[in-house]
């Protein structure tokens, strides 16, 4: 009898819903006296979470159809029943979004995002866009490779009158992107737009993507396209949604040698690197105005011709001041509990070494107070907010190379510190001196110009090129930079 009404057609979705459930605790209390206490709990809980998955797809349809009914209602000015469809709404959220999520769908915790400008967390909701900087951010979010959208819920209305000139918005923009200079990344963009339904409490549902993962950790950042000061813009119940079940597949067995595929992946590498300093040296000349420069113009040719490993050698040679350093093709950081945004210590062989980061300036933990006020001073910064930015700097150098191999180009001596000056190249991506400058975790040193290289100029000039990327976006710590003394 029990079944016939479950899928009697006129039963209304939610007492289905009741009837399922009391179907499969019913199914469970038959055989109660012929088994032991901890087999039928188990199986209760198994059941119950099938029934719970099952019933997913249906029960977020109907919340999202008692979703538009509260905003229809709050509309009209009816806020008795719109109150009591929220009521339900939060009743099946409780169930489904409480405490279950679909299969392989990530959910963004608050508690882990990272904010900057006026953007914060209240309670269950993420909050505060009054202006253009803010910003929230994940790092290192754990997904297997696939594609996604992101599900949220939004709420866009008017602020009290506070005196302020600014009106508020009929439509508020955002941006969700990919922090990540591997290619592929700069697909994964997502604009949307959220209309302001005038009245607080009233929620929307967004869904927005795809999103083309294809590393197994990637850092995801939400920004606004301009200041709301005169809107209350909130998000809650962030996650990404698999928009195709997960499959696990066997990798396949290697048909080549895999250390000769891994010195033609680094060699290719560190061709893209090259090319990219010897490109940048010589915009950096037109900007100057100066004639192309003759040098520059062999080492391209040789690079095309015979490919980066003579032309590094060629190199090698003629910059006095690279000659004779170390080159270690693949190096891994160790103890990452001592590491720094620009120093930590790296593993090759059985050798190990200390190194810094060269030709960048990287924030300055706590204890270190006359270096962080002097840095402070210098780029009109908050001196309040380096400790938590220092912390940020490492946790970011710990997710982009902790467990990955990289090559690094060291000078044979150390300095007074202990540590090596060294250069670091990721495959695929290239100098990582480069990555964290254009986060805002570092800042390129102040150096005199009438000394240097050729090959020192070209990586100065595109790390200058990255700093002024991550002023303008105000990545990092260029969000936290002071108001111009008048």
């Amino acid at each position: 009898m029990m079944k016939r009404l479950c899928q009697d057609p006129r039963v209304a979705h939610r007492d289905r819903l009741v009837c399922l459930v009391f179907t499969a605790m019913w199914s469970l209390a038959l055989p109660e006296a012929a088994q032991g206490q901890e087999t039928l709990e188990s199986m209760r809980k198994s059941l119950l979470q099938e029934v719970i998955g099952q019933s997913a797809t249906l029960a977020e349809q109907y919340e999202r159809a008692l979703a538009k009914l509260e905003t229809e209602l709050a509309t009209a000015g009816d806020y008795e029943t719109a109150q009591k469809v929220k009521q339900r709404r939060d009743e099946i959220l409780a169930v489904y979004r409480g405490g279950y999520l679909p299969e392989g769908a990530v959910a963004l915790a608050l508690d882990q995002v990272k904010l900057s400008g006026s953007a914060e967390v209240r309670g269950d909701e993420l909050t505060g866009w009054r202006s253009s900087s803010a910003m929230a951010e994940w790092s290192a979010i754990s997904v297997p490779p696939g594609e996604y959208v992101l599900d949220l819920e939004a709420s866009v209305h008017e602020m009290p009158a506070t005196g302020l000139r600014a009106a508020p918005k009929d439509q508020v923009e955002f941006t969700l992107s990919e922090v990540s200079l591997l290619p592929g990344a700069e697909m994964n963009q997502n604009r949307f737009v959220v209309t302001s339904s005038k009245k607080e409490g009233v929620w929307q549902n967004v869904r927005l993507g795809p999103l083309r993962l294809e590393r197994r950790q990637v850092a995801l950042r939400l920004m606004p396209q301009t200041g709301f000061p005169a809107n209350r813009v909130s998000f809650r119940h962030l996650r990404l949604v698999p928009t195709k079940p997960a499959v696990i597949q066997a990798a396949d067995l290697p048909q080549t040698d895999p250390l000769q595929e891994s010195r033609a992946a680094l060699e290719k590498t560190l061709a893209r690197s090259l090319s990219e300093v010897l490109r940048t040296h010589e915009e950096q000349r037109k900007q100057q105005g100066l004639p192309p420069d003759a040098r520059t113009a062999e080492l391209s040719a040789l690079l095309k011709e015979k490919g980066a490993a003579q032309m590094l050698a060629r190199v090698l040679k003629q910059a006095g001041n690279l000659q004779g350093w170390i080159d270690v093709e693949q190096a891994m950081l160790i103890q990452p509990e001592k590491a720094e945004g620009d120093r930590f210590l790296i593993q090759y062989g059985e050798e190990t070494q200390s190194v810094c980061l060269m030709w960048i300036e990287g924030i300055p933990l706590a204890e270190d107070e006359g270096k962080a006020r002097s840095l402070a001073e210098r780029l009109n910064l908050d001196p309040a907010a380096l400790s938590p930015l220092a912390s940020a700097s490492r946790d970011f150098t710990l997710a982009y190379l902790q467990g990955r191999g990289f090559r690094v180009m060291m000078r044979p001596s150390p300095g007074p510190d202990g540590r090596h000056a060294a250069l670091v190249f990721i495959p695929g991506v290239g100098l990582y001196q480069n990555v964290l400058v254009e986060q805002g975790l570092a800042f390129v040193q102040p150096r005199d110009r009438s000394s240097g290289a050729g090959l020192e100029e070209g990586f100065y000039a595109s790390l200058e090129l990255s700093q002024k990327r991550a002023q303008r976006l105000k990545n990092g710590a260029w969000a936290m930079t002071l108001e111009e003394k008048k």
